[in-house]
C-alpha cells in the first residue's frame, strides 16, 4: 500500500475514533450506566494492603489523583456526592507537564458543561 494512503488512513482512523470517544464514551447517559455497573461498597487499595467500605452519600477526597488508579476505585463505590460540595478550590500542578495541562483543560471542559465550574476553582497556584 502507498505510503501516502497509509498515512491518510490512519488519520482518519485517528479522527474517527477521537469523535467516537468525545460524542459516545463521554455522554452522561453512558457514564452513568458505567458507574452503575461499576459500583462496588468498599474501596480496596491493594498497594496498601487496605480495604475501606463506602457507599453512595459517603464522601471521598482524593488528594492524589494521579496516583496509579485510586480515583477509579474510589469512584466505583458510588461515593463523592458532588452534588453536596458548594466550592472547591483545587492545585492542579498542571505547569508540570504538558499532559497534565490537556488533561486540566478537558476537566475545566467538561466542568464547564455540566455547569459546575463556579463551584470547583482550578486555579490554586
Amino acid at each position: 500500500m502507498d505510503y501516502d494512503l497509509q498515512m491518510e488512513l490512519d488519520r482518519l482512523r485517528h479522527a474517527a475514533t477521537s469523535w467516537a470517544y468525545q460524542h459516545i464514551r463521554r455522554n452522561p447517559a453512558v457514564e452513568l450506566s458505567q458507574t452503575r455497573l461499576r459500583r462496588r461498597g468498599h474501596v480496596n487499595f491493594d498497594e496498601l494492603e487496605l480495604f475501606v467500605p463506602a457507599t453512595k452519600g459517603d464522601i471521598i477526597i482524593d488528594g492524589g489523583a494521579n496516583v496509579g488508579g485510586i480515583t477509579s476505585n474510589c469512584v466505583r463505590t458510588g461515593a463523592g456526592a458532588i452534588e453536596r460540595i458548594k466550592m472547591a478550590v483545587v492545585e492542579t500542578h498542571e505547569r508540570f507537564s504538558p499532559e497534565l495541562a490537556r488533561q486540566t483543560d478537558e476537566l475545566r471542559e467538561r466542568l464547564k458543561s455540566e455547569g459546575l465550574a463556579d463551584r470547583f476553582r482550578l486555579n490554586w497556584d
